[in-house]
């Protein structure tokens, strides 16, 4: 049978695999979103494909806020103006 501690510690170890995992999307979407600003300057077609990148960036920065960080007030923010965004984007405004 495990202990108390052991099955703390496997939950603790399960949170941390999933907030790396979170991170490693936001570092990915970040540079995604870079590459994309990038050609946007010389091509201004890519427009949807960075908002759409922008909106799922916010996004994940508010779950990544909330489970992580622990700041509401950002989380509020970065998940608002990402779905907004997003609706928007979708909508074609």
């Amino acid at each position: 049978m495990s202990s108390k501690k052991e099955i703390q510690k496997e939950e603790n170890m399960m949170k941390k695999q999933i907030n790396q995992i979170g991170l490693f999307v936001q570092i990915i979407l970040l540079v995604i979103l870079v590459y994309f600003l990038t050609l946007l300057i010389f091509m201004p077609e890519f427009r949807n494909v960075v908002d759409y990148i922008l909106s799922f960036l916010l996004i994940i920065m508010a779950v990544n806020n909330y489970k992580i960080y622990k700041r509401k007030k950002m989380t509020i923010i970065y998940g608002v103006i990402g779905i907004i965004l997003l609706v928007l984007t979708i909508l074609g405004v």
